[in-house]
């Protein structure tokens, strides 16, 4: 008697899928991916042998910050951390650069720190998050001022006109703007009028 004996190889391989959320679920060897990481499927190889298809699954970035932040000089701030509903990140950059005393961690893009210094005016930094399927960038808008209170008297007949409204009797009134560098600035307005 003869023993024919067939060896047949099994395969396996790896694909590197790169997606963006937009185009989740993704139907692939028919099984529909929704999530970053390994997915394994056992085919039939040409040869009829079990073959394991693995697709390593990565989704770009896709992030936020809350914005704008208002912060104080010289006051230790709560960290500042990125919401990202897309993939993982590899790497965050910032530009243009924080004031002094912030710091900006590239790992998990927050930031934290004291600002030491005063803005004149609010910045505009542009944050990018990257990893292997892509990048995303969002604006953080940045104020670091310290509230301003101020107040003035009036005195006028008849009626008096501030900020879009009719006074037309003798009043004390608070109104809470935001200065040149996005901090609140309260004003109390005493009027007199004189009838």
């Amino acid at each position: 008697a003869t023993l024919i004996l067939s060896i047949r190889n099994l395969s396996a391989s790896t694909t590197n899928l790169n997606l963006t959320l937009s185009q989740l679920p993704f139907r692939w060897n028919g099984v529909d991916i929704t999530t970053e990481g390994l997915t394994t499927v056992h085919l039939k190889n040409a040869v009829d042998c079990d073959s394991a298809a693995t697709a390593d699954v990565v989704i770009s970035p896709k992030i936020n910050y809350v914005s704008p932040q208002i912060l104080q000089p010289n006051r230790p701030i709560a960290a500042i951390t990125p919401q990202n509903l897309g993939g993982n990140v590899i790497n965050y950059t910032i530009t243009p650069s924080l004031v002094r005393g912030l710091q900006f961690n590239a790992s998990t893009g927050t930031i934290s720190g004291t600002a030491a210094d005063t803005l004149l005016q609010p910045v505009t930094h542009t944050v990018q998050a990257v990893n292997r399927a892509g990048a995303d960038s969002t604006k953080l808008v940045v104020a670091v001022c310290n509230p301003m209170a101020t107040s003035f008297t009036m005195n006028t007949c008849d009626r008096y006109i501030w900020n879009d409204s009719t006074y037309t009797n003798s009043t004390t009134h608070i109104r809470t703007l935001k200065n040149r560098g996005g901090c609140d600035s309260v004003v109390t307005m005493n009027l007199i009028i004189k009838k």
